[in-house]
């Protein structure tokens, strides 16, 4: 059967990231006040769909995220669980909220290198947020007509997405050829795969359900400020 044959699995090393940014939601007091003039207003008229994010948390209060470094480049939001973030965007459901699937570009002025963002996220008790926010793309592949998608992906195990690396020869970049000339979004490197036939779940079970397949339906995040740099 066909399946992702053809790609390129890389197991990341740099998995989700759990020092510092692990459960525990016992305080709620935070210290931050918000400055509305700029939580999220564009984050730059260079970096299309980034915004500004402003938030804090208690000094002894864990972080409460589960991040992907996979990217190197940015901090991929991979899930939110009990700790000061949620308890920021309960407390503050008006203002603008990191969400799931963001992917964080810069934190107080910390922008390139995904080790220098997350070490100032834990050594910060204030964050200034850069932010990237995808739009959610589907994509339906007749795998009898393409063997391969052609795309060089990394993975975490515990991760819930597949980072597309780059894209050679093969049904996404025929896909990104009908668009470009239709004037639509194509996919790029950086992107994410985070459905594979109404799958959603761990990168092993998004692969398993792209395993002996006649057709795949993808939901893929895209990122408009893709090889985009902070001002």
């Amino acid at each position: 059967g066909t399946n992702f044959s053809g790609e390129s699995f890389q197991v990341a090393s740099t998995k989700q990231d759990s020092g510092g940014f692990k459960q525990d939601p016992r305080k709620n007091v935070l210290p931050l006040k918000i400055d509305s003039a700029q939580a999220g207003r564009p984050a730059d008229a260079g970096r299309p769909g980034a915004i500004i994010i402003q938030l804090g948390r208690p000094q002894e209060a864990n972080i409460g995220l589960n991040l992907d470094a996979l990217d190197e480049e940015t901090a991929f939001v991979d899930g939110i669980l009990p700790g000061a973030i949620q308890t920021w965007n309960r407390t503050y459901p008006t203002q603008p909220t990191l969400q799931v699937y963001d992917r964080i570009v810069c934190v107080n002025s910390v922008t390139g290198e995904t080790d220098r963002i997350l070490r100032e996220m834990r050594q910060s008790l204030n964050w200034n947020l850069v932010v990237d926010r995808p739009k959610e793309l589907k994509i339906f592949v007749d795998c009898t007509k393409y063997p391969s998608l052609g795309l060089d992906l990394k993975y975490s195990p515990n991760g819930g997405s597949l980072l597309i690396a780059s894209i050679g020869d093969g049904a996404i970049k025929d896909w990104n050829t009908k668009m470009n000339n239709g004037g639509s979004v194509g996919i790029e490197p950086r992107d994410r795969i985070i459905e594979v036939n109404s799958i959603r779940g761990s990168a092993r079970e998004l692969l398993d359900a792209a395993t002996n397949v006649t057709s795949l339906n993808l939901v893929i995040l895209h990122y408009e400020a893709n090889n985009k740099t902070v001002s």
